[in-house]
Parts: C-alpha cells; sequence; structure tokens
C-alpha cells in the first residue's frame, strides 16, 4: 500500500501569520505547529550551512515520530565545482546530523545545478560508493542529459530516488504543461527507488507574497498524479513559489489524493 506525505518547503514564514500559524505563536513554536498540520517538510537550512547539534536535537523533539524531514546537502558539496569527494567532509557532517534527528525519519537530498551534466556521472558513481548511504537519499538533476540509461542504472542499482521537480514560471501554474498556454516543459518523472519525490517549486521569488494563492494548480496537479508510478512511500513537497502561498496547494493535493489536510484560516482566491 503507498503511502503519501505531503509538505512545504520551508516553515519560518512571517507571512503565514495568521493565515496558517496563530497569531503571536512564538516563532520558537512554529515548527512543532507546522507538524500537527502537515506529517514533512523539506528545509533548505542545511544547504547554506550545517546547523549544530542542538538544533538537529532540537528539531526531533518538536515534531511526532512519523514526521518525515528532507535535508537538502550542502552547497559546498554540489555547487562548488569541485569533485564530489573532495567535500565529503560535509557529507559526513550532514549524516551525523541526521543520525541525531533519526535517520527513519530523513530523506537526505543531493541536489545539482543546471550547469551539472551527465558528464559528471562517473564522479557521482564514485561519491555514492565511498558516501556512507542511509536509508533514503534523493538525488535531483536539473540538466536534460541525465535523463539516459547510465544514469537511471545507476540510481537504481543503489536504491536512490530519483527526484522529480516542476521549475513553472507563473503564468503557467494553472495550466497542463504542453498545453498552447504553456513554454516550460518538466522533465520527465523517473522511478528507481522503494520511495518517490515531487519537488513542486515554481521560480523563487516570483510572487511579492507568502500567503495567498495567485493561480489555481488543481489541473497542474491532476497532471502530475496521472503521470506518477506510486511507491511504497511517496514524498511531495511545495513552495511559495508555486502558487503563491504553499499551505494551500498543499490542501488542494490532499484532497485530490483523498488524504488528510489542513484548511488554510484564510480562503484562496479561486
Amino acid at each position: 500500500m503507498s503511502r503519501w506525505c505531503l509538505g512545504s518547503i520551508g516553515f519560518a514564514y512571517d507571512e503565514w501569520e495568521p493565515v496558517f500559524y496563530p497569531s503571536r505563536l512564538s516563532t520558537a513554536d512554529r515548527l512543532r505547529y507546522y507538524a500537527t498540520q502537515f506529517p514533512g517538510i523539506e528545509l533548505d537550512t542545511t544547504f547554506y550551512a550545517i546547523p549544530p547539534i542542538e538544533r538537529f536535537l532540537r528539531w526531533h523533539d518538536q515534531v511526532p515520530e512519523e514526521f518525515t524531514f528532507a535535508l537538502k546537502a550542502p552547497q559546498e558539496l554540489t555547487h562548488s565545482g569541485r569533485d564530489l569527494a573532495q567535500s565529503m567532509a560535509q557529507w559526513d557532517a550532514l549524516v551525523e546530523g541526521v543520525e541525531a534527528l533519526g535517520a527513519e525519519r530523513c530523506i537526505m537530498l543531493l541536489q545539482f545545478p543546471p550547469s551539472w551534466g551527465v558528464d559528471h556521472l562517473d564522479e557521482l558513481a564514485r561519491f555514492l560508493d565511498l558516501a556512507p548511504m542511509p536509508s533514503r537519499v534523493a538525488v535531483e538533476f536539473r540538466h536534460a542529459s541525465w535523463w539516459a540509461g547510465p544514469a537511471f542504472q545507476l540510481l537504481q542499482s543503489k536504491g536512490i530516488c530519483w527526484v522529480a521537480s516542476d521549475l513553472a514560471p507563473a503564468h503557467e501554474t494553472e495550466f497542463v504543461p504542453g498545453g498552447p498556454d504553456t513554454e516550460y516543459e518538466p522533465l520527465p518523472p523517473q522511478f528507481t527507488a522503494h520511495f518517490s519525490y515531487l519537488r513542486l517549486c515554481g521560480i523563487h521569488g516570483q510572487f511579492p507574497h507568502d500567503h495567498t494563492e495567485t493561480y489555481d494548480p488543481t489541473a497542474r496537479l491532476q497532471w502530475w498524479l496521472s503521470q506518477w508510478e506510486p511507491q511504497e512511500f511517496n514524498f511531495i513537497t511545495v513552495g511559495n513559489s508555486y502558487s503563491g502561498f504553499a499551505i494551500a496547494t498543499l490542501d488542494r493535493l490532499a484532497r485530490i489524493l483523498g488524504v488528510p489536510s489542513r484548511l488554510p484560516a484564510q480562503p484562496t482566491l479561486f
């Protein structure tokens, strides 16, 4: 039986109060409150710097045991331009934090830049051979050259998830890809592990706010689910930059899937 886990990309948004967070809720209690409403979250804090172990332990204590964290690998590892093996210490530091948080509740996300093509395949293979691999590791490619047999076989052989992502510009969020009103075409999902991962990101900063949906993305969400091959565990994250307000979009997605949802305190525009 497939399990769906929905969550936002980040949670520390001031504009979510009071449309999601209760008024006057302490910022220190936001994750605790968020975890009463959603079963997972993607954090990019670790992309910029590995937090101290104490913060991982604090996160651990603020959420229920079944809660899922996706933690992005440090940019020094994935975006520095050096061979991945030269930044192994960064990965090891993240693994240490994941172990403090609870490896069974984590996904470690390696997100590579659009300039990083399949000519790095051997480098990635060496890294995956050398690095300690927790049970759930995911890789996001943004260069189209990876959509070829060798990359698929590499991730499948190691049980590593191939992340699908949607970087739609604002005016396309409400439409199905490939239609007359769209120019951006998401790269097709690939399924290489016992779990799946879909990131509905949009383009960072394309909306002037984080608290109201600007477009109704229902048709696009339904299109994505029609492309999906459900695995044992299916993780979907949504950013504010997808339609303007991740919480409202997550609620729409939950309704489509028929899983428990948290209704936004403020109705959307639609």
